[in-house]
């Protein structure tokens, strides 16, 4: 008899999840504050949670941790406002990270081999979470029998989710001179 009690309280454990979706207001509409930059179908396209569905928890922190992944914020914090008629705004609050990174470039050798040169790098590119890396350099090798200057310039553009949510779009071109 005992090993009965323990198997009629399956079927309700089975059943909990959908009892739980029902007990969770219904979501009347989700926006976000603080993307200056960043156009909200970008991060609208990371976050599972629509209007109308239920305000579970759950779904809610996971919207805020895919748009942590996104890696264009610092921080993302997310918050629910409950409306007169007993559904729930979610907002999900944004601190966007510097987009355009000017880095200088200075490489050395023993041989004294000496480059030197500057990276452009811009990711959130119009808001839409591309990337443009722009690299220049040039290379003097006195010690070296082969070449003695050298420049050299590459580009890289990637664009996520392109066509239909579905393709990555990644550009790379370069030149080198010796």
């Amino acid at each position: 008899m005992r090993h009965r009690s323990r198997l009629a309280g399956l079927p309700w454990v089975l059943l909990a999840p959908d009892a739980w979706a029902a007990a969770w207001p219904e979501v009347a509409q989700l926006r976000s504050e603080g993307n200056r930059v960043t156009r909200e179908e970008t991060l609208r396209r990371e976050i599972a949670l629509v209007e109308g569905d239920a305000a579970d928890p759950a779904a809610i922190e996971a919207g805020r941790q895919a748009i942590l992944d996104l890696e264009l914020f610092r921080e993302a914090e997310a918050r629910t406002g409950a409306r007169a008629d007993g559904r729930v705004d979610v907002v999900y609050r944004v601190h966007e990270k510097r987009y355009v990174l000017p880095i200088p470039r200075v490489n050395t050798s023993s041989d004294a081999d000496l480059s030197y040169g500057a990276q452009l790098r811009w990711i959130n590119v119009w808001g839409l979470g591309h990337r443009l890396d722009a690299v220049f350099e040039r290379g003097d090798f006195p010690e070296d029998r082969r070449r003695r200057e050298e420049q050299s310039a590459s580009f890289t553009y990637e664009a996520p989710f392109l066509v239909a949510d579905r393709y990555d779009l990644r550009l790379s071109a370069g030149r080198l001179e010796r």
